[in-house]
């Protein structure tokens, strides 16, 4: 069976191109109804999700639960097949909902009459193609953008025969699936990798390289045994601390290394602060405690970043792959749980760190270069999978709902 279509036709629209000669191309308005209905016999609040469409708040984590004594029969009526225009449509498309149910009333709810399925459509409209189109229409800002559903409706959709539609949908669903699950699974054996990483580091620069090395209780929980003829030594003493003096986020792309208090990336700029060898770390904000970087050269510090300088009986690579590793266990149990994480300077300057000998130091810093770069390079490696499927996911839901492959 060829997968192309023998004759097709311009559709009308840029981003659609050619579609299959006897498909039609009609306004939405003409197949799609906006409802405006509120309540619904049955009482559950639905919130819009990318990966679930619209899905039960309450199974949801992390979302606000509606507050006890909310009147749902306000909300807007969600029915099975609805699709919804919610406040993040500008990133994912429409959702469809599987569930009986209410939504927000900021949210635009509509269906399709009997020429589309709505299989179909949940692959139709959670297209790239299709949200940046409806991209271009949209219009105020909140957190994002609005698409109005005025704007979609007018808009010029193809219109397969819904035996095509039901074999398309079905199509997808089949390799979609599939698609999802090797990603998946790479994404598991990722976190796997990452893990592994983690142990390695662990156990090199809190138990050595010598497998036969004499063990004592250390005496913090976080590190457990640690050689005998290690010291422990609390960071105050080990190196100075400076926090940065101004923001860096409109830093130019040539020159140093600002540091992005909420991204685990360095970029470069020409302005700087500092001038030598330290290690950085995110000082509040998400990555708080647990985003570091070793740095040399000239970098400017944000200024809600910590740089450590001048070290004193260990060596900054050290005490990175230390930090790094170890120092998130000490958030764990601090304001890592407030609702801004931050780094308190007393409990950073209190922090407990193993202490072998330099050259001991600088034996494990080779070690864990050589067996990191390993590790990440097979998570490389994965992530490019990743990135591959993705995209060969996007390409074939688009070639299959724009008619430029055929599946049955």
């Amino acid at each position: 069976m060829k997968n192309t279509y023998s004759e097709m036709k311009d559709s009308g629209v840029a981003w659609i191109g050619e579609i299959p000669k006897y498909w039609d191309v009609e306004r939405a308005k003409f197949h799609f109804k906006q409802s405006l209905e509120r309540g619904n016999n049955t009482p559950e609040l639905l919130a819009a999700t990318q990966k679930h469409g619209m899905y039960p708040q309450r199974l949801l984590e992390g979302v606000v639960q509606v507050m006890a004594g909310t009147n749902l029969q306000q909300f807007k009526t969600v029915h099975i097949n609805d699709f919804v225009i919610s406040l993040r449509s500008f990133q994912g498309g429409f959702e469809r909902s599987s569930f009986e149910g209410v939504c927000s009333p900021a949210y635009q709810v509509f269906h399709a009459d009997e020429h589309y399925n709505a299989d179909w459509l949940k692959f139709f409209f959670k297209n790239e193609m299709f949200i940046d189109a409806m991209n271009a229409l949209t219009v105020g800002i909140r957190e994002g953008r609005n698409i109005k559903y005025d704007d979609f409706a007018n808009a010029l959709l193809p219109i397969p025969p819904i035996s095509e539609q039901t074999a398309i949908a079905a199509y997808l669903d089949e390799k979609c699936g599939t698609i999802d699950e090797i990603i998946a699974e790479a994404k598991a054996s990722i976190e796997e990798y990452k893990m592994w990483k983690s142990s390695v580091i662990f156990e090199a620069v809190t138990k050595g390289l010598d497998p036969n090395a004499e063990m004592e209780d250390s005496g913090v929980d976080i590190i457990g045994l640690m050689p005998k003829h290690w010291n422990l030594c609390r960071q105050r003493f080990l190196c100075k601390t400076t926090t940065g003096d101004h923001d860096t986020q409109d830093a130019e792309p040539e020159g140093a290394f600002p540091f992005y208090v909420r991204s685990p990336i360095i970029e470069r700029s020409n302005t700087y602060t500092f001038d030598g060898e330290g290690v950085l770390m995110a000082g509040d904000g998400a990555g708080a405690g647990r985003v570091f970087h070793y740095a040399t050269g000239k970098y400017a510090i944000h200024q809600r970043v910590y740089c450590f300088y001048d070290f004193k009986g260990i060596l900054p690579r050290f005490y990175h792959y230390f930090m790094e590793n170890l120092f998130c266990a000490e958030m764990d149990k601090g304001s890592a749980k407030s609702t801004v994480p931050s780094v308190r300077l007393s409990m950073l300057k209190d922090f407990n760190i193993c202490l072998p000998l330099l050259t001991e130091q600088a034996n494990i810093i080779t070690a864990l270069d050589e067996k990191c770069a390993v590790i990440d390079g097979i998570i490389a490696e994965k992530e490019a999978l990743i990135a591959d499927m993705e995209a060969y996911k996007k390409s074939l839901i688009f070639e299959t709902v724009t008619g430029k492959r055929k599946v049955c």
